[in-house]
């Protein structure tokens, strides 16, 4: 017989995978959709592809840019770093960050200019968290807006 804790944390797992169906198919459909007319006014990360290794940060901005992630286990201290990637006006790039630790919080962020002009500028500070070893505990919140 199955516990009502398992059969609440397939429900909850059932429910966090569509979740994230529904964002990567919308992430998706934004790519697509980029063109000419759009308009791009501010610049827009999202993580995707998390494993226990990597994860990749996907970056859309208004103006043609040189980007690059910095990244570390402790806030502000970053000991690792990409390399650094060219993109277009209003076109979706992408950084992955890589060689992580498994089960490692990380906190990391964008480093960004005009294409080789001035210095780097940087981007707030966010975090993620490398995949945790099967059957670990972990607590996670889901939002909806009804």
């Amino acid at each position: 017989m199955i516990s009502k804790q398992v059969k609440w944390r397939i429900a909850a797992g059932g429910v966090l995978c569509v979740c994230l169906c529904g964002a990567l198919l919308t992430a998706q459909q934004a790519q697509q959709s980029v063109d000419a007319a759009t308009t791009v006014t501010e610049m827009t990360q999202v993580l995707s592809r998390p494993t226990d290794h990597s994860v990749a940060v996907n970056v859309l901005a208004p103006n043609a840019m040189e980007s690059y992630v910095e990244y570390g286990a402790t806030p502000g201290r970053y000991s690792g770093k990409t390399a650094a990637v060219k993109s277009g006006a209003k076109a979706p790039f992408e950084i992955v960050v890589d060689k992580l630790k498994p089960n490692t919080r990380y906190f990391y962020r964008l480093e960004y200019r005009e294409v080789e002009k001035g210095k780097y500028a940087a981007a707030a500070e966010y975090s993620f968290h490398t995949a945790r070893p099967a059957n670990a505990p972990f607590i996670f919140d889901v939002q909806a807006d009804s």
